[in-house]
């Protein structure tokens, strides 16, 4: 086989490949024998039908099934001859031409395949800079969540002739008007709204506050420019509101009746501990997360500058038309092209950092995430077994375990600068 590089034009290289004649015909031969086997010829044996029998009737088929041997049985050899079979993007070859196959001829092809871009890493890493964003959970951070779970334990209870504060649940009638006319869907009774959490239209909840049970009085509002209902957005509206009652929230008691909603615990002081424990395993999972970001930003800003390769960056996007074709249209279709470009430069700026600078993943380390995640439940060693039980979840944790890896990998050789964010914040702003 004799392969040549015919042509290279951006990260594209066309390669033509000439398979000796000898091989071509032993291929052909091999097709012939197995068409032969494999189907009954009137007045013949199976196994005993002549040659020239066999092309009469399947001569056609057994060129292209030949042809499609001999490129499949050559193409990687052909890579492999040229040095480039480990210098390739995912995306597939393309078959460019296909030569004749006759006997006693060298039989030939041309395809073409798509090449990583160069990316120029420097000497090391030091010139990344990556803000590193370090927290910890504090006693006010426990104590905020006790008071979250009291809250989501907590029972609304009706204060007679009491006037609408922050954080009380009013029902509410209303009706609402623009220009005078009654607005679709603008009409409910006995609506819930708890003042201050903000689901109602800004400037609305604000009006309510100071208002008592029976208390009727209009509202008047601005619907934001940017409303999800473009009919009304930026209008303004009139509320007409009735306050129907007005309630408190009664919080439970520190006691053992509550523990037992969450646990087993002997006292407040074991249930603080449990409370405290799951918040630190959420807290490393979200500041994983969050400096892996952080560290994919820094690097992709760092080394951007090539050249994205066109078919990958196409097949990837014939990828998410295909799996998700209800979200990809003509509007957005660049706004996705976009994304997946980056996405693609990104992985590659990955790939190449673990090549040059020697990353090795840690498998022990897979195992330690599971046990973090197992300390959570009662039943541990059950979550252990149904993890390393199924391969999909395996994949998954391994996938984590390698975005803490990598992360952890450059934070140890970039100009990191340290960022202090509170629990709450970084917990719940990676949700």
């Amino acid at each position: 086989m004799q392969v040549s590089i015919e042509s290279s034009e951006g990260l594209i290289r066309t390669l033509k490949v000439t398979v000796p004649a000898a091989d071509a015909k032993d291929a052909k031969q091999r097709e012939i024998r197995k068409v032969g086997k494999n189907n009954r010829f009137a007045g013949f044996r199976p196994g005993h039908v002549p040659t020239n029998v066999i092309l009469q009737q399947y001569g056609a088929q057994i060129a292209s099934e030949t042809i499609n041997q001999l490129i499949n049985n050559n193409l990687f050899k052909a890579l492999v001859e040229v040095k480039l079979d480990d210098k390739l993007t995912n995306a597939l070859p393309q078959i460019e031409e296909v030569g004749k196959l006759e006997d006693d001829a060298d039989f030939e092809f041309k395809f073409s395949v798509e090449v990583n871009p160069e990316i120029n890493l420097g000497d090391n890493l030091s010139a990344v800079k990556v803000e590193k964003e370090v927290s910890s959970v504090t006693d006010e951070n426990v104590d905020k969540m006790v008071g979250i779970l009291r809250q989501q334990q907590g029972k609304w209870i009706e204060v007679a002739q009491k006037e609408a504060q922050n954080d009380d649940r009013v029902d509410l009638n209303f009706e609402g008007f623009i220009d005078g006319k009654a607005m679709e869907h603008g009409k409910a009774d006995n609506y819930p709204v708890i003042i201050g959490k903000k689901s109602m239209i800004p400037g609305f909840e604000e009006q309510v506050i100071g208002h008592k049970a029976g208390d009727e009085f209009e509202i008047k509002v601005t619907f934001p420019e940017d409303y999800h209902a473009k009919e009304i957005a930026g209008k303004e509206a009139t509320f007409n509101v009735k306050v129907n009652k007005v309630s408190e929230l009664q919080l439970p008691e520190l006691n053992e009746e509550f523990f037992k909603l969450f646990g087993n615990y002997s006292d407040e002081a074991a249930f603080r501990a449990d409370i405290r424990k799951n918040m630190e395993n959420n807290l490393a999972t979200a500041l994983e997360q969050k400096n892996y970001s952080n560290v994919v930003s820094a690097v992709s800003k760092a080394f951007d500058s090539f050249e994205a390769p066109a078919r990958l960056v196409e097949s990837r996007l014939n990828e998410i038309k295909k799996n998700q074709k209800n979200n990809v249209n003509d509007e957005n279709l660049d706004k996705v092209k976009e994304y997946v470009t980056g996405e693609v430069k990104t992985g590659l700026i990955i790939d190449a950092i673990c090549a040059k600078f020697g990353f090795k993943f840690d498998n022990a380390k897979v195992d330690e995430l599971i046990e973090r995640f197992a300390s959570q439940y009662d039943n541990s060693e059950e979550f252990k077994k149904n993890i390393k039980s199924n391969r999909n979840h395996i994949m998954q944790i391994s996938n984590m375990s390698f975005t803490t890896q990598f992360a952890d990998f450059v934070l140890g050789q970039a100009d990191v600068s340290e960022k202090q964010v509170d629990f709450f914040d970084i917990v719940n702003n990676n949700r």
